[in-house]
């Protein structure tokens, strides 16, 4: 079993898209992630200190984990001034992580995280809450609906 932690499960995620990572969006991946996990059997989560490559071009106010302004995974960066790499790898990720995720239909998980948010239709949406790529689940979701403003929440 690999062993993931806070950093390695936000990093992969931003390598798969998510431009940020609320704690209710981890909490619902690192649940869904724990279910499938019983029979995979792949991971174990152990939670440890960030490394300085992700404090340095990573912000956190205790609820949103992002990039910090500016800062792509593509900003060449370097652990010593010397050799620049982009940063996405430089960041700490699992390969094995990332193929799951890359599998995982976050469509029930980006519904849930919406609904411990109390909202109930598109124009309800905090920009600040949600990454584009959970943006783009909802509004795909949303397209199936008949007024376009209705979330179908009740799944």
């Amino acid at each position: 079993m690999e062993k993931i932690n806070t950093e390695i499960l936000v990093s992969s995620l931003f390598s798969i898209g998510f431009d940020k990572v609320d704690a209710v969006l981890f909490t619902y991946t690192l649940g869904q992630l724990s279910i499938d996990n019983k029979q995979l059997q792949l991971f174990e989560f152990e939670d440890s200190e960030t490394h300085q490559i992700f404090n340095k071009y990573v912000d956190y106010d205790g609820i949103v984990f992002k990039l910090k302004d500016g800062i792509t995974l593509d900003t060449m960066v370097s652990y010593n001034d010397e050799k620049f790499y982009p940063l996405r790898k430089m960041l700490n990720t699992n390969k094995k992580l990332i193929e799951y995720l890359s599998g995982l239909d976050f469509s029930e998980i980006v519904l849930k995280k919406a609904e411990s948010y109390g909202i109930q239709n598109i124009e309800q949406i905090d920009e600040s809450r949600f990454s584009n790529k959970e943006l783009g689940i909802l509004q795909h979701l949303n397209s199936g609906q008949t007024n376009n403003k209705t979330l179908n929440l009740k799944r």
